[in-house]
């Protein structure tokens, strides 16, 4: 159903089966078979520098499996609905669940608690983390004063959202408000602005728009840099886009057509060569 690729050579791989696996490329084998739960695995994740590895599935729980000792050691309970996206913060404390029961859900990897609950208002089928500092509309520099948390706060994680509602949205965690919203697939996205500032008017992109579920986002991943966004729509396009910062707003840059038949997951492996 979904895979996860690593530097060092492993992929690991979900179905639905209900099992979680990992696997040595090279040699060619399979390394871990992680059993536990009890509906369809829908995502895995890797931890970048902890031997971890996350696995969101449709019966509502995120499970943390140790790779060195090969077991469950926490099971992470907070959704009614699938989980269907999950993102680590940029120092790899914090994972983000989101889900088909319009939540995402922030948690303390140190001790595999519950931070926050953020209603979304849609069900989520992708969540990236969005670094402090980044271009992104809504998006402070890390020395702005909005990020002095509050005593006994966590430190807000700004992370995008993408769903059924066809609309690119950017939320924080700590007060678990919306701090951009894009015009949405359903306002035209074939090219152009297509979203505004909470304080700018949406403009629309040129070109028409698609209908029904055409419209809905099906995944979503941040590009390397933190350039911009991938997502993918029912209608099996990735669409590109980037920050406009001239305009507060985010451009579709690219489309990529070709996929006859649903996207079900989106990686991007190797280097961006620059010229």
């Amino acid at each position: 159903r979904t895979w996860q690729w690593t530097s060092g050579g492993y992929v690991a791989s979900a179905s639905a089966d209900r099992q979680v696996k990992v696997w040595d490329l090279q040699a060619g084998f399979c390394t871990h078979s992680f059993v536990g739960h009890s509906g369809v695995v829908l995502r895995v994740l890797f931890h970048p520098k902890q031997l971890q590895l996350y696995s969101g599935s449709d019966d509502g729980e995120v499970r943390v499996w140790d790779l060195v000792d090969k077991s469950c050691v926490a099971v992470l309970k907070a959704h009614f609905s699938a989980i269907t996206s999950l993102a680590l913060s940029t120092d790899g404390w914090v994972l983000l669940s989101g889900g088909r029961d319009r939540v995402v859900v922030a948690w303390d990897l140190r001790k595999n608690t519950k931070l926050s609950t953020i209603p979304v208002f849609e069900c989520v089928e992708g969540v990236a983390t969005i670094p402090l500092g980044s271009p992104f509309p809504g998006v402070p520099l890390p020395t702005d004063p909005s990020m002095m948390a509050h005593k006994g706060a966590s430190k807000p994680i700004f992370f995008a959202t993408a769903g059924e509602k066809g609309r690119l949205k950017l939320w924080r965690t700590d007060t678990g408000a919306c701090v951009f919203e894009h015009a949405g697939l359903g306002h035209g996205a074939t090219g152009g602005l297509v979203g505004a500032a909470p304080d700018q008017p949406s403009t629309p992109a040129a070109g028409g728009a698609g209908g029904g579920a055409a419209r809905e986002y099906t995944d979503l991943v941040l590009l390397p840099g933190a350039t911009g966004l991938l997502a993918t729509t029912a209608d099996a396009r990735l669409l590109f886009y980037r920050p406009d910062e001239a305009r507060k707003g985010l451009v579709l840059s690219k489309q990529l057509v070709g996929n006859v038949d649903e996207v079900t997951d989106v990686r991007l492996v190797g280097g961006v060569k620059r010229t």
